[in-house]
């Protein structure tokens, strides 16, 4: 009886002893400040291990708490968050780690950072609920849009911060962009609906002049 505890402990430790991995975590960068402490970790994001001795690459997915985690083998490894569109990373500084493990180790704390722009955007109208085209409204980082045949504007993909909204006298202070942050406001003038005639160059023009027969 004894014998078989002995032999079940030197596998257990022979088992540890040859753990080799690589962890860590995926947080919300909820204000952008580029720094992950006390932010709240995020699920289902996808990290990509690449290896540099065979050129392969597995992934992973951060499980409910935040974390991902691969068992490796000695050798030269980048890991990196993959990142779907209007996200991006604020962390680490360059966005992926570059890690050789020598010898039987566990490198954790490989965290990621995680930004999702912001967007801004609304309608313009008159007093008399129609949309208002082509009027040009001005975001504080000197963007601008002219609103379509809706009234409609939009900013998009917008970085942490915080932005004015000017729409001729009007204007909206202080919006704060955070991680994920969506705002919508909307205008209304004292003016007419004029609709600006489409101006076209004189290629255009004779392009169809000359289809036109």
């Amino acid at each position: 009886m004894k014998r078989g505890v002995i032999i079940l402990v030197f596998l257990v430790l022979v088992s540890y002893a040859d753990a080799t991995s690589i962890s860590g975590k995926v947080f919300e960068d909820f204000n952008g400040d580029y720094s992950i402490e006390n932010e709240k970790t995020l699920t289902n994001k996808e990290i990509i291990l690449f290896n540099f001795e065979d050129f392969n690459e597995i992934s992973t997915f951060t499980d409910e708490n935040g974390n991902y985690n691969f068992n490796v083998n000695l050798g030269r490894y980048m890991v990196m968050q993959k990142l779907i569109p209007g996200e991006i990373f604020t962390y680490p500084n360059f966005g992926f780690y570059y890690i050789t493990i020598n010898e039987n180790e566990i490198v954790n704390n490989n965290n990621f950072g995680n930004f999702k722009l912001g967007n801004i955007s609304g309608y313009v109208k008159n007093k008399n609920n129609e949309p208002l085209v082509n009027i040009k409204v001005i975001l504080s980082n000197n963007f601008s849009f002219l609103t379509n045949k809706e009234g409609y504007y939009e900013f998009k993909d917008l970085d942490a911060g915080t932005y004015n909204i000017l729409v001729e006298e009007q204007v909206v202070n202080d919006i704060i962009i955070n991680s994920g942050s969506a705002y919508e406001y909307n205008f209304v003038l004292d003016k007419e609906n004029i609709i600006v005639e489409e101006k076209k160059s004189l290629l255009d023009k004779f392009y169809e002049d000359f289809f036109s027969y």
